[in-house]
């Protein structure tokens, strides 16, 4: 059986056509803290502003609007290898949001993180689900 698939109006083969059309298309945020150790917060973020497709004089205030948006202020020069789990987690969430992107997908978006904190972060997911379609996965 074969179909298509469309992502916001256009055949998904296109998108693999044409690179520039998929910056910023689909964000994702896996279960497990990908992040590279050595960058700091605002860099991590900053990288994928980029990849993103955010233009570079939008992405410093891009970056600030996620580092307050997910109360990461007091860590954007911390090297993200120093930091707990679950502020990783928070910084992987940010990551994958930033950007715009028009479909965002999050498994396990909330794992490992206090009852207290998933509230907080279920909150500024919210926040961003005007720009995003969201699809949540959790158990």
């Amino acid at each position: 059986m074969t179909g298509e698939v469309y992502l916001c109006g256009k055949n998904v083969d296109n998108y693999f056509h044409n690179s520039h059309s998929v910056k910023g298309a689909i964000g994702a945020c896996c279960q497990d803290n990908n992040i590279d150790p050595d960058y700091t917060v605002f860099t991590q973020l900053e990288l994928f502003a980029a990849i993103s497709g955010v233009k570079e004089n939008y992405r410093a205030a891009e970056v600030e609007r996620f580092l307050e948006l997910f109360d990461l202020v007091s860590f954007k020069n911390f090297r993200c290898g120093d930091l707990s789990n679950g502020i990783q987690r928070k910084v992987v969430l940010a990551m994958a949001l930033i950007g715009k992107s028009n479909v965002v997908i999050l498994d396990e978006p909330v794992s490992g993180l206090d009852p207290l904190t998933q509230l907080n972060v279920l909150r500024s997911i919210k926040k961003t689900s005007k720009e995003s379609a969201l699809l949540m996965s959790s158990q």
